[in-house]
Formats: structure tokens, sequence, C-alpha cells
């Protein structure tokens, strides 16, 4: 069962209409290329997301300059300021982990991370040389900036709730250790949810310190291989404690895959003994024996809106 995550939050985005012929005869008279920097690869949520960067910078008559960061955050420097030394007419940066914490009803950037800080300085930077640039799928809260991400509490509240309309309340939820902008968005869609429908929060129905949201290598591979014994172990427990979940939220699919993995391994049927709710924009569903229940996130469109923002303030 899949449902449309289509509504895209975007920050201070500007989305009037241009004169494709005006901004391609301008082109010509800046900095052809523009960049766009990854932080890993192997996955067609993030294949997805560049195609459809692709796609909107061609039509505007700009090549596109591609970086692959490798999840490490020198990298990720490294290659924003050798955007900048080649002058490309703008950025657009899907960050590393950058992790924050909420405060306030909001989240503040965990500045005891180096990288973190030297993420905003950077940022900062670029703001301060009248670089173009945009953030997409997560962003960094102390900088003031565009970013194109999806409706992630939304998609936390509508998965949480579909699991309360199916009648359960004994509902987890299953992160990673750290907390980015959207994983964190999804736990509080799933937390205020809860409330709305008179269900206790329960911190015991919360798996939240497992180490990885992506898999190490393409994702099919992820189908028949478990590359993190840890998570596994850690998943396990979980399911099989005596106060377990009958229905778990999962931050995103690659997650869902495998809490659907350890459950089956423990004798646990799926969605029988478990349901799993994610939010996703991959295709891993379709290789699974039991199909996921997942929010999709328009991965195409993240990329094409990026790039359209990112365009029209090169303009």
């Amino acid at each position: 069962e899949s449902y449309q995550a289509s509504n895209l939050d975007s920050s201070r985005g500007q989305k009037a209409s241009v004169n494709t012929q005006e901004v391609q005869q301008d082109a010509l008279e800046k900095p052809p290329f523009v960049g766009i920097v990854v932080p890993h690869l192997g996955s067609d949520f993030l294949d997805g997301i560049v195609l459809g960067v692709e796609t909107m910078t061609r039509s505007f008559g700009y090549g596109l300059s591609f970086a692959y960061a490798e999840d490490d955050w020198a990298l990720e420097r490294y290659h924003i300021e050798q955007f900048l030394r080649q002058g490309v007419a703008g950025i657009i940066i899907y960050s590393g982990e950058h992790a924050v914490e909420e405060r306030d009803g909001g989240f503040v950037s965990v500045l005891e991370e180096q990288s973190g800080r030297e993420r905003i300085g950077l940022l900062q930077k670029l703001q301060r040389s009248n670089m173009p640039f945009v953030l997409i799928d997560r962003y960094v809260p102390e900088v003031d900036c565009n970013y194109v991400v999806s409706d992630d509490f939304n998609a936390g509240y509508a998965s949480t709730q579909h699991l309360i309309k199916l009648g359960h309340r004994r509902i987890g939820f299953v992160t990673v250790s750290y907390r980015l902008t959207s994983s964190g968005g999804r736990y509080a869609g799933y937390k205020q949810c809860l409330s709305d429908y008179g269900i206790s929060y329960d911190e015991k129905l919360v798996l939240h310190t497992l180490e990885s949201a992506i898999p190490p290598a393409h994702i099919t591979q992820a189908l028949v291989e478990s590359f993190y014994p840890r998570d596994h172990g850690r998943i396990a427990e979980y399911l099989k404690g005596r106060e377990r979940p009958s229905a778990v939220v999962a931050m995103n699919d690659f997650i869902a895959l495998q809490v659907m993995q350890t459950a089956e391994e423990i004798d646990m049927m799926v969605p029988d003994d478990l349901a799993v709710v994610c939010t996703g924009g991959s295709n891993i569903g379709a290789f699974l024996r039991v199909p996921l229940t997942c929010i999709t996130q328009p991965v195409d469109e993240i990329g094409r809106q990026s790039a359209y923002i990112l365009l029209n303030i090169i303009m």
C-alpha cells in the first residue's frame, strides 16, 4: 500500500514563471555549470534526486558538475571549495549527517560535533561570497537559506495515523542514533499523532540506537545479506521484548527492510504479528515478499524544485 507525500517545503524558494529562452540566452553570459554534492551513492532515492536536478539544469541550458562526498564531511567541504575555485554558477548541497536536537519546538544543530560547526561556517561563507546554493532533503537550522525537503512531520504523522486506524495502540518508532531534520520531523509527527489520538507516548517502544539508515552498497544487495549485524541484534532484542510493539513506524524504507527481515528470522509474521509503515523514495518494496506500506517521497520533484530555485537565484 502506498501513499504519495507530494508536498514539498521550500524555504524562500521562488516559484514565479520564467521565460526559458531568456534563461538560456542569459546562461551564455554566466558560468555554464552548477555543482551538486551528494553524501553517498547506491540508492535510487539519490539517483532520482540527481536525475531531477539534471533534467531541470539541462532544460535551462546549464551543465551539471557532480561530486560524491562518501559520507565524509572533509570530502563534502573539499568538493564545495573546489566548486568555488571552478567558478560554478551555483551549488546544490545534499548535506551529510548533520545532527540536530529538539529545543523549544524546533531544531538546533548539535554544536558539540566539529563537522556541524564547520558546516555552518562554510554555508555562511557561501552566503558572504554571494554564491547561490540550495540544500536538499535536510536543512541546517542556524543558516537562513533556500532548501527543499519533504513534509517529514506529516509523513510521520500519516504513518502513525494509518496504524492507529488499523487498530494498533502499541506503535513503535525505529530510527538511527543520530537525528537529522528529516528523521526528527518524522519522529515529531509520530509523537503528535499519538497525542492527538489519546495514546500515551512510551519511550520503551522507541528504538533509536541504530547505526545506519542506508546500505553500504547497492540497495538490491541488502535484500539478501545483513550488512549491519549490530543493528540486526538491536532490532531482534527490541522485537523480542516483553512489551514489544504490535506495529512500527520506520524512519525510512531501508530501516523498514531491516525490521522486516529481522522479524521473519525470529518467526514473526509481517503484517500479522508486526505491522510496518515507513517513509521512503526508492523501489525497495518491489523486491520484498511482503510489499512495504510506505509514504513515498517525490524524489525527482525534490531534484527539479531545488534546481529551479537555484537557477532563479542565479538569474
